[in-house]
C-alpha cells in the first residue's frame, strides 16, 4: 500500500506528486505548501525573503500565483528584476520544495481580476490599510 511519505518510483512520478501538493496547498491554510517563502532581490543587491500564500496554480502553465499590496517593496523589486524564489516546507511530511523562476506583476487586467475577485473581504481589507 502506498504512503504519502512512500518515495515516488521515478521522476516523472515525482513530479506529477509536487504538482498535486501544490494544488493542495492553495485552498488549506493547514498545508505546508499554502505558506511559501518568496525570496526578490532589492535595489541594493541584497536578497529579502518573506512568507506569502499560495493563491493559485497552473500545473499546464507551470505557474503559481501569489498576492501583494501593490505599494510593497517586493512589487519595486520584482519589477526591477523579476528573478525569484519560492520555498515550501511541510512539516508533517518531512517535505521541502525550491522553485526558481521569474515573475511577472499585474497591477491590472485579466490576471489581475481574478486574484482580486478569488480574495475575500478579509483578503481585500489588508490592502486598504495605511502603508508604512
Amino acid at each position: 500500500m502506498s504512503h504519502d511519505l512512500d518515495p515516488p518510483p521515478d521522476l516523472d512520478a515525482l513530479l506529477q506528486q509536487t504538482w498535486r501538493e501544490l494544488v493542495r496547498g492553495v485552498p488549506d491554510e493547514r498545508h505546508g505548501f499554502h505558506w511559501p517563502v518568496v525570496a526578490t532581490v532589492d535595489e541594493r543587491g541584497a536578497p529579502q525573503a518573506r512568507v506569502c500564500v499560495l493563491r493559485s496554480v497552473s500545473e499546464g502553465g507551470g505557474q503559481l500565483t501569489f498576492q501583494t499590496d501593490r505599494r510593497s517593496p517586493k512589487v519595486r523589486e520584482l519589477r526591477a528584476e523579476p528573478r525569484l524564489s519560492l520555498t515550501f516546507h511541510d512539516r508533517r511530511r518531512r517535505l521541502q520544495l525550491r522553485v526558481c523562476g521569474a515573475a511577472e506583476v499585474h497591477l491590472e487586467g485579466p490576471v489581475f481580476d481574478a486574484g482580486w475577485s478569488r480574495c475575500g473581504l478579509g483578503g481585500r481589507r489588508s490592502y486598504l490599510g495605511e502603508h508604512e
